[in-house]
């Protein structure tokens, strides 16, 4: 059911909202990570759970929630969602301890989940195909919002009133959110399918032992092998159980009949978009604290570049979106970024250059995106969208947490070794290596009309 193009802004807005929330505590916390360090005491692999936990639990559950939100109503579902992350903000201000506040971390990413799983598929079930496209790059725009405001808000809190207030920052939105959603109504494209949780719960253990692992691979490999064995076997038994029931199901996450090849390389190129970004963010932060003695403040202003140049070409790339087809701007968007990751480790302690380079990965990153999302969504029918929509955010955020677990170990690995500039560099040579394997995806899988059975209505 299409709106009238006057409720259409209200339709943009609200997403955008919910997806600015979810971003914005992904962005804030990177910055806050060394002053909680030291707040509590304790390691940067135990702190580093604040990230991976709220990804890991959003990764896990978006799936769920998607199903539901089609079910159900996406109104229903994203409302739902905001209360419970205006609930787990206050809790996360109020943390008196580490666990504390990572269970906290844990509730927000629930309510993160509720809130990405439902955002583009009120756009692509409310708005009309013509205006998707702008509507798309709209909200890739205030997706890169979040980890550029997060950082330099973040910083300039922590650096006045404290910690706890990157949190609390989140209550007056929420309100906005939640009076905004009343007047929002989706009866049509809902499913009667049921949720079959039994591969969801599978999925959600490979999930999170990828997540564990990746985390504390430092300490596991160097001490306690077993645990490293056990964990590569938890990984791949799961895996293979999801599959195996996933094919058995009648209802299935994603139906392979109604997919294709180049619908499994978006995911994938959302996956290796996702750890690389994650990284992006994460590395400078300590890099700049520990190498260069910038405060939080400071370094919240910094590394807001990558994404400001995702804000400032999201929406252009929006514009020139074609359902039809496999976008150039994917292609375009992966080049940039190759060429930028290039340029950052050769860039050493070079602040300018490090900055100038961090932009340009922005900008090839606003250019990959919006399409990226517009040719995965319009591969699939309208009843799916939800499920569709939480399955590009959850392979996303997957990215993310592995992207923040691998960026932990690296700094973890040249902080103990006193290399930290080059474990820096090995960082950006590993996002290029992700780049360039999803850049050879595009041509390997060619482009077909077939691959977009449902781009026109």
């Amino acid at each position: 059911m299409l709106i009238a193009a006057d409720n259409e802004k209200k339709v943009i807005f609200v997403s955008s909202l919910g997806m600015f929330l979810s971003t914005l505590d992904s962005g804030i916390i990177n910055v806050a990570l060394p002053s909680l360090q030291q707040h509590f005491k304790t390691t940067i692999t135990s702190i580093s759970w604040t990230i991976s936990l709220y990804l890991l639990v959003l990764s896990s559950s978006i799936i769920v929630f998607g199903k539901c939100a089609d079910r159900y109503g996406r109104v229903k579902v994203f409302t739902w969602g905001i209360v419970l992350f205006a609930l787990s903000s206050l809790l996360c201000g109020l943390a008196p301890s580490e666990n504390f506040l990572i269970f906290s971390r844990g509730l927000q990413g629930l309510s993160a989940a509720m809130l990405q799983a439902t955002a583009v598929a009120l756009i692509t079930t409310l708005i009309s195909k013509e205006r998707q496209g702008l509507a798309i790059g709209t909200l890739g725009s205030v997706m890169a919002a979040g980890p550029i405001l997060g950082p330099t808000i973040g910083g300039i809190l922590i650096s006045t009133l404290g910690w706890r207030w990157i949190f609390w920052i989140n209550l007056p939105i929420c309100m906005i959110g939640l009076k905004f959603c009343s007047s929002l109504n989706d009866s049509n494209h809902l499913t009667k399918h049921p949720i079959n949780f039994l591969p969801l719960l599978f999925l959600s253990l490979f999930m999170f032992s990828c997540i564990f692992l990746t985390t504390n691979l430092y300490q596991f490999y160097s001490k306690y092998s077993i645990w490293f064995y056990g964990f590569v076997i938890l990984i791949i038994s799961s895996f293979f159980l999801f599959i195996k029931y996933e094919k058995k199901s009648a209802y299935p996450i994603v139906s392979l009949r109604s997919t294709n090849k180049r619908f499994f390389v978006f995911l994938f190129t959302t996956l290796t978009f996702g750890i690389s970004t994650a990284m992006i963010l994460v590395v400078p932060p300590f890099f700049l604290e520990r190498i260069f003695g910038f405060t939080p403040w400071q370094t919240g202003f910094f590394i807001f570049c990558a994404p400001l140049g995702i804000i400032l070409t999201a929406r252009f790339s929006g514009k020139y979106i074609n359902p039809e087809r496999v976008s150039p701007l994917m292609v375009l968007g992966f080049t940039v970024m190759l060429g930028a990751l290039t340029c950052l480790i050769f860039s050493g302690k070079n602040i300018i250059l490090l900055l100038v380079f961090l932009f340009f990965y922005g900008i090839g990153g606003g250019l990959f995106q919006p399409a990226n999302i517009a040719s995965l969504m319009n591969s699939i029918e309208a009843a799916n969208q939800g499920a569709i929509n939480a399955l590009n955010r959850m392979v996303h955020n997957f990215g993310n947490a592995l992207g923040a677990s691998l960026a932990t170990l690296f700094l973890q690995v040249g902080a103990n070794n006193n290399k930290l500039v080059q474990w820096v560099q090995f960082s950006w040579g590993f996002c290029l290596l992700l780049i360039m394997i999803s850049l050879a995806c595009f041509y390997i899988f060619k482009p077909e009309k077939s691959d977009h059975p449902y781009a026109t209505s």
